[in-house]
C-alpha cells in the first residue's frame, strides 16, 4: 500500500492543524489504520475482537479496511495542502499560491504512477482459457483453478493459480455450485454430475416436458406440458422476490425454485423483484428529485440574492438629486 512520502507529510500537517475540529474523523482513521493490521498487531488486536462478530466473521482478510483509512488519510492530507495554501498566499498572489498548490497534486500523482503501475505488469499473468462455445445453460459443481498452463496440477505454484474460476464458468453460461464464497450460502441446486440431477427444469407430480425458452439471471421463460397438475421445479435456490408473470406464486421445493402448473398452462415467464429493490429505487429516485429542487432553489435563491445586491448598487450610485449637489459618481 504505497501512498507516497508527501501525502504523509500532508496527512500528519492536516491532522496536526484540523483534528481538533474534526475529532470524529481523526477517531475513525485511526481505528481503520489498526483494524487494517489485522493479526499484525496482536496482542492488541482490534480485528482479532472484530473477526468474531458477524458478519465480519466471514471476511477473510482485514486489509480491505486500508481503503477507509486511506479515505481519511486523504481527506487529511487535503486539509494539510490547504494549510500550505493559505500560507503561500499571504506571502504572494492568490493565482500563484493556486498554482503552486497544483503543482504539488501534480507531483504526488506523478510518483504514485511511477511506483504503482509496473505493479500492473505483474497483477495478470495467466492469459485467458480457451473455452468450449457457449451453449444452454446448466449447473456444474465447479470450475478448476488454473494458471498460465491450463487447469492446476500437483506442480502448479500457488501463488500464481487462480482462486476460483467464475468468470471462465460466466462465459460459457455455467452456474457454478461450488464457486469461492467465505460468506455460507445455500447450495440446493444439483450439479449435472449428480446422480440426482433432473435437469434444469423438469415437472414433478405430473408428467409432460419443460424447457428454457430463455434463461438470464433475474428472467426466466418455460416452455411446458404437463399432462395435469403438478409442479414446474426450477434447478437453481429459491428466494423471495422471483415473481411469476400473469400472476401465479412461487415457492420452494427441497430449496429449489418452483411453480404450481396444470394442463393450461403452456409458457411461464419468472423475473426476479424483490420489495428491497422497489423501495430503493423509489429512495433512490425521492433522492435524486430531492437534490435536483434543491439544486434548482438554491439557483433562484443565488441569482434573486444578487439582483439585490445589483439594485442596491444602482441605487448608491444614483442618490436624489436634492439630497446632494455634488456630481453623480459611483463610488
Amino acid at each position: 500500500m504505497y501512498v507516497g512520502v508527501l501525502p504523509v507529510l500532508l496527512f500528519m500537517l492536516g491532522a496536526a492543524c484540523r483534528s481538533r475540529r474534526h475529532r470524529t474523523l481523526a477517531l475513525c482513521v485511526l481505528i481503520f489504520l489498526w483494524l487494517s493490521l489485522g493479526f499484525r498487531s496482536e496482542p492488541f488486536s482490534l480485528w482479532a475482537l472484530v473477526h468474531k462478530i458477524p458478519p465480519y466473521n466471514v471476511m477473510r482478510t482485514a486489509e480491505r479496511f486500508r481503503f477507509i483509512f486511506m479515505l481519511g488519510l486523504a481527506i487529511f492530507a487535503g486539509a494539510g495542502l490547504e494549510e500550505i495554501r493559505q500560507l503561500l498566499s499571504r506571502k504572494m498572489k492568490e493565482r500563484q499560491a493556486d498554482f503552486l498548490t497544483y503543482g504539488v497534486v501534480l507531483l504526488i500523482l506523478a510518483d504514485l504512477l511511477y511506483v504503482n503501475t509496473p505493479v500492473f505488469k505483474d497483477a495478470f499473468p495467466i492469459p485467458p482459457l480457451e473455452l468450449p462455445e457457449r451453449g444452454e445453460f446448466m449447473q456444474i459443481s465447479g470450475w478448476p483453478n488454473y494458471d498460465e498452463n491450463g487447469p492446476e496440477t500437483p506442480y502448479s505454484d500457488q501463488m500464481h493459480l487462480t482462486y476460483g474460476a467464475g468468470f471462465p464458468a460466466f462465459l460459457t453460461n455455467r452456474g457454478t455450485i461450488l464457486s469461492y464464497e467465505s460468506m455460507p450460502l445455500p447450495a440446493n441446486a444439483l450439479p449435472i454430475s449428480s446422480p440426482e440431477y433432473r435437469g434444469e427444469v423438469f415437472l414433478e407430480g405430473t408428467t409432460g416436458k419443460a424447457s428454457y425458452s430463455l434463461w438470464t439471471p433475474n428472467r426466466l421463460v418455460v416452455d411446458l406440458e404437463a399432462s395435469s397438475k403438478g409442479d414446474l421445479i426450477i434447478n437453481q435456490n429459491y428466494f423471495q422476490g422471483w415473481v411469476v408473470k400473469g400472476g401465479g406464486e412461487t415457492k420452494s421445493v427441497r430449496g429449489l425454485l418452483a411453480v404450481s402448473v396444470d394442463p393450461d398452462i403452456k409458457r411461464l415467464e419468472l423475473y426476479y423483484r424483490p420489495p428491497s429493490f422497489v423501495v430503493g429505487a423509489l429512495i433512490s429516485l425521492s433522492s435524486l428529485l430531492g437534490t435536483l429542487v434543491w439544486v434548482l432553489m438554491a439557483y433562484r435563491f443565488k441569482k434573486k440574492r444578487n439582483s439585490g445586491t445589483e439594485a442596491n448598487r444602482v441605487t448608491n450610485c444614483f442618490p436624489p438629486r436634492e439630497e446632494t449637489d455634488l456630481p453623480i459618481a459611483c463610488l
